[in-house]
């Protein structure tokens, strides 16, 4: 029965030095034969690949079919629904059997709810604080970067205005220059800096 099956030795406890003779051989309740295998499972065939396969995004997201995948129910658990299907006694219109089964899921819920529902759920997220060290000086660096590049295209274009570069310093390629320097010094400090919502 499923009674005897709740109250089974735990292996791991029988094994333990410090065990004591009601670990070893547990409760009289506990004493009877292995316990039973899941029922099999039947599902069509190609339910996993039509999830896998879909185009619409939430579908491929949902956790229908692992959620269905790791839930088993065992012999002895089918046989306390169907128990409790005979013992109503009145099926007049067939729906004794749902009944029974509802039922038995609201007292067994914890425990499918542990069989199917992995345990990181819902999981929580820490967020990272970027006040490390590291962060500050990248901070400094990009703003020291940021600040130069600025500085350089000030000059360069004062030097521009008044005529003192020459026509072969090829002023395209060094605003080109600048111009990945100054992105490069703004992409560090937006990574160095916290994210916000």
């Amino acid at each position: 029965t499923q009674e005897c099956v709740e109250n089974r030795v735990n292996l791991l406890k029988r094994c333990d030095p410090s065990a004591t003779e009601f670990d070893i051989y547990g409760d009289e309740k506990g004493a009877c034969g292995e316990p039973f295998t899941s029922t099999q499972k039947l599902a069509v065939g190609n339910m996993q690949s039509n999830i896998a396969e879909s185009l619409n995004p939430k579908s491929r997201m949902s956790p229908a079919y692992d959620a269905y995948k790791d839930f088993s129910i065992t012999e002895l658990q089918v046989a306390d629904i169907l128990t409790a299907w005979v013992d109503r006694g009145r099926d007049k219109f067939g729906f004794d059997l749902r009944y029974a089964t509802c039922e038995w899921m609201v007292e067994n819920l914890e425990t499918v709810i542990q069989s199917v529902v992995p345990p990181t759920h819902p999981r929580a997220f820490k967020g990272a604080s970027n006040t490390s060290p590291l962060a500050i000086v990248a901070l400094v660096f990009s703003a020291i970067t940021i600040t130069f590049t600025i500085c350089t295209v000030c000059a360069m274009w004062h030097k521009h205005q008044k005529g003192a570069i020459g026509r072969a310093a090829q002023i395209e390629f060094l605003v080109l220059l600048l111009v990945g320097l100054f992105l490069v010094s703004i992409g560090s400090l937006l990574l160095a800096l916290e994210p916000s919502k």
